[in-house]
């Protein structure tokens, strides 16, 4: 039952990531820049996640923000989020979300390079495999390839280092305050863009409706997945709610060809799939080596 519950709110919560995606992208094709979606994102949701921490009693800015750990996890949260946000407002929403999808790959690979951790041969040729999947996506140097495309790659980058990040911090860090951290920094990273790009920062306050109704949607949908996806992967086991993060590319997928006109190519189409083969082998070698002798684990 905890199971299903947690594989239910995984669901939820990579329809609303999608849904945020698709708001940041309709918010870029109109007159909102990237940086300014991020500068009223970081502000409006810091102030959000403060008052929830207050009410559960959570001090939002302890002095742990200046940690090593919590400062290297927000440096790939801007990273990661300024990365998926430029992709979005240059690529194609169905080509981010399936790049998107190699950052477990990107976390193993990591886990393996800078943390110590085993990875057997079976794992390296699956994110090997992944990787060329991702190659394959973004097509470098023939006809089809799209230099934006690249940003995806950066947000997969900015992402893993965030994850990682977050396996050094102590436990006394509630994930409440690391999204008042992961937020607060986002505005004075776009509030630097806003300048670096010559953007009017009174803008923001004289926009649209439809922007407006834009920017209520990313905040308001980013917020509910990051709390249901923390709520899910609590509730039940790791190794039956983790797959279901896939479904984000069904969804994105759907947003992508029904309200924006995408057409997918077989090429992307093929390294998606590629690439969430490789995800669930990780994910399925993962669990079967913690049931393996030491010296089998290796492997």
């Amino acid at each position: 039952m905890e199971n299903t519950r947690g594989i239910l709110l995984m669901v939820f919560s990579m329809f609303a990531f999608a849904s945020s995606d698709a708001f940041i992208k309709a918010a870029s094709n109109n007159d909102l820049s990237p940086a300014q979606i991020i500068f009223v994102l970081g502000i409006v949701a810091t102030i959000a996640f403060s008052v929830v921490c207050l009410v559960n009693k959570q001090n939002p800015l302890p002095m742990t923000f200046f940690a090593p750990a919590v400062l290297l996890r927000n440096f790939g949260e801007v990273l990661g989020t300024t990365g998926v946000v430029l992709a979005l407002a240059y690529t194609d929403i169905s080509t981010m979300s399936s790049i998107h999808q190699a950052t477990p790959l990107m976390v193993t690979l990591g886990a393996a390079v800078i943390l110590g951790e085993t990875v057997g041969w079976r794992r390296w040729t699956a994110i090997t495999f992944g990787f060329l999947c991702v190659v394959l996506i973004i097509r470098p140097g023939l006809d089809g390839f799209d230099a934006n495309a690249l940003f995806a790659l950066v947000g997969v980058l900015g992402l893993s280092i965030r994850d990682l990040a977050t396996r050094r911090i102590k436990d006394s860090v509630t994930t409440l305050q690391l999204s008042v951290f992961g937020y607060l920094i986002l505005v004075p990273v776009g509030f630097i863009m806003i300048q670096l790009e010559g953007s009017d920062l009174t803008y923001i306050l004289t926009t649209s409706h439809l922007e407006q109704v834009y920017m209520i949607g990313i905040i308001i949908c980013s917020m509910l997945a990051y709390i249901t996806i923390t709520a899910s992967v609590r509730l039940g086991q790791i190794s039956a709610i983790v797959p279901f993060r896939y479904s984000r590319l069904i969804f994105a997928l759907f947003y992508g060809i029904v309200f924006f006109g995408e057409r997918p190519d077989w090429q992307t189409l093929l390294g998606a799939t590629g690439i969430i083969a490789s995800g669930f082998f990780l994910m399925m070698r993962e669990r079967d080596i913690q049931t393996l002798p030491s010296d089998e684990s290796s492997r």
